[in-house]
């Protein structure tokens, strides 16, 4: 059936190619390459529409109704085929298979048509590029407007912050002189209960300070206009070594190094994480064995520096908590502290568009691990 069918569209007999219908044609020959050339060039061009609408629909997936342009690409093909047709018809009448053709070109068209009849509705609503960008360019002023209001609104919170911590100094040194005064003037006239209380002040105070100038270092870490250049990052550790040498000849820990790469980097801020997180490893391994390593190393090209100790440890849910200002996990009588020195930790990684995260396991010690960005390395160094 299906050979019978081909030889049938295929089939020219009784029909005469078109040279031979009238005389017309050999009079004037020129009309009918008029003919053939025009079918020609507009089968040319109605294959090659098609062929460029369906590399720019598989290019750009966010295309409104796709399946409209697939059934465009088939009726232009099938009308560009109908126009071969034409033209091969003054040699090789194939007056069927012309019918045939077209007879699929009316189905394609009237499906094209039905199609768009039904997305018109919908169509119609969508907005025009104009619009589009019209609306981009008010969400960007937006934003742009919001940025600069939560930005004042940053700098007015922070200067506040320096200023009330500045302001709260004085009377609280105050506060400590005239407790030490009383005492010298009562001396031996103080009763248990009073010098007790006169501790209590005098601590209570102090701690107030200690907070103060937490929150003046967390200030100033969130307006610090981050300089980067070169620097060995063991000379970073050096300087927070020495600054913390009382504290660790005190605890007896053993301080293990590796060395370091030369990264580009704010010295100033980097000093002051690493004294964080070592005075933070000191702090939770108060015991004999105490040991904090301070390591790096290479992760997919990205530089992973590591503080790390053999200390209490934490419990796996309390591992992002412990970023935010004042998280305490323990107590003041347990161990001291403003809750404050991790948060300053997470500004000083977020200059250097890092991130700095811990591992660990309670009575197993932790691990502080932070990553600087590769565009700010200045070189590296082999593991």
């Amino acid at each position: 059936m299906t050979t019978a069918l081909s030889f049938w569209v295929f089939d020219a007999d009784g029909f005469p190619a078109r040279w031979h219908c009238g005389s017309g044609w050999s009079d004037e020959p020129y009309v009918g390459w008029m003919h053939v050339i025009s079918d020609v060039v507009t089968w040319t061009a109605y294959l090659a529409i098609p062929v460029m609408l369906t590399l720019f629909v598989r290019k750009r997936n966010d295309v409104v109704f796709p399946k409209i342009f697939w059934l465009f690409c088939a009726f232009i093909v099938s009308c560009g085929t109908v126009h071969l047709i034409e033209a091969i018809i003054f040699w090789w009448p194939v007056y069927r298979l012309s019918a045939v053709i077209k007879v699929f070109t009316a189905l394609v068209s009237f499906a094209t048509a039905i199609a768009m009849i039904r997305i018109l509705p919908v169509a119609v609503t969508l907005p025009g590029l104009a619009a589009v960008n019209k609306q981009l360019k008010r969400e960007i002023q937006t934003r742009k407007e919001t940025e600069a209001e939560l930005a004042k609104m940053n700098q007015d919170l922070e200067s506040f912050v320096s200023i009330a911590s500045h302001d709260l100094q004085e009377p609280l040194r105050n506060i400590i002189s005239y407790a030490d005064l009383l005492k010298q003037d009562l001396g031996d006239n103080l009763s248990t209960d009073a010098h007790q209380d006169l501790a209590f002040i005098t601590s209570a105070t102090g701690r107030m300070q200690r907070l103060i100038n937490d929150l003046l270092t967390f200030s100033r870490t969130s307006r610090h206009d981050a300089t980067f250049c070169p620097t060995p990052l063991d000379e970073c550790v050096n300087e927070a070594l020495e600054i913390l040498h009382q504290r660790i000849q005190d605890s007896n820990c053993t301080i293990e190094r590796t060395p370091l790469p030369e990264l580009a980097v704010d010295a100033t801020l980097l000093v002051q994480l690493y004294q964080n997180l070592i005075s933070n490893a000191i702090k939770f391994t108060d015991h004999e064995n105490s040991v904090i390593q301070i390591t790096a190393k290479q992760v997919d090209g990205v530089w992973v520096m590591s503080v790390c100790d053999n200390g209490i440890g934490i419990k796996e849910e309390f591992a992002e908590q412990i970023f935010s200002p004042f998280k305490r996990l323990h107590g003041m009588s347990e161990y001291e502290g403003t809750g404050i020195g991790l948060a300053i930790c997470q500004k000083v990684v977020e200059h250097h568009d890092g991130r700095i995260w811990v591992t660990s396991q309670p009575g197993k010690g932790s691990q502080f691990h932070f990553t600087l960005t590769p565009d700010l390395s200045a070189s590296t160094t082999d593991e």
